[in-house]
């Protein structure tokens, strides 16, 4: 009987664990300063960066690229990445855990910018705009939407988005994007739920036993 209830505990322990990950982050400084073609895998490790196919209008798509750039003053004291058009962020088919939250950096350039954010399906509910501040307090695909403002101290802007997704495509033109982050979703609390009532009837087989 304790030997069941210590396995039912470490397992529920585990789990816990499990689903507390911290976030991960791709930044750019080592990549070659090369146009990466549509298609092109930027990064992957449990999840892929790539190229994906440009916006242009609303039935029209065309190759897409992107370049990567030595350090600018007035972005970043890294390389970074400068898109044109969409990059999609994507977990990884080999039951990795969705998205819960993604933040990346930005910096735009003038009033031509054109920037372009969805979550999960990409032409379903693209949001389109010259500035990703647009989007602030907005939804996409039941993901929240928040966007910090660049300040005196730093010259970037902070796009966050929150849900439980597993691809985020964004990208633009006259743009700079740097410092990715994301973290791993914990269970919908059904699954969780699900996993407590199966320990417990483990548990109470055993009692009756």
């Amino acid at each position: 009987m304790k030997d069941a209830t210590r396995c039912v505990y470490v397992f529920l322990v585990f789990a816990f664990i499990s689903i507390s990950a911290k976030a991960d982050l791709i930044t750019f400084d080592t990549f070659p300063d090369i146009e990466y073609q549509s298609g092109s895998t930027l990064f992957s490790n449990g999840n892929v960066l790539s190229v994906f196919a440009a916006y242009t209008t609303p039935d029209t798509f065309q190759a897409a690229t992107g370049y990567v750039h030595d350090p600018d003053p007035i972005f970043s004291t890294g390389k970074f990445l400068e898109p044109n058009n969409n990059f999609r962020l994507k977990a990884s088919s080999n039951d990795m855990p969705a998205f819960g939250q993604v933040t990346f950096r930005y910096h735009a350039f003038d009033a031509k910018t054109i920037v372009n954010l969805s979550v999960n399906e990409f032409a379903s509910d693209l949001l389109i705009s010259n500035d990703f501040a647009a989007f602030d307090g907005m939804t996409s695909n039941g993901a929240s939407i928040s966007v910090t403002p660049a300040n005196a101290i730093n010259n970037y802007s902070t796009v966050t988005v929150t849900g439980y997704f597993t691809k985020l495509y964004f990208g633009g033109r006259r743009i700079y994007i740097d410092h990715i982050t994301f973290d791993r979703a914990v269970p919908e609390p059904a699954s969780f739920s699900l996993i407590a009532l199966g320990s417990l009837a483990m548990l109470k087989r055993r009692w009756a036993s």
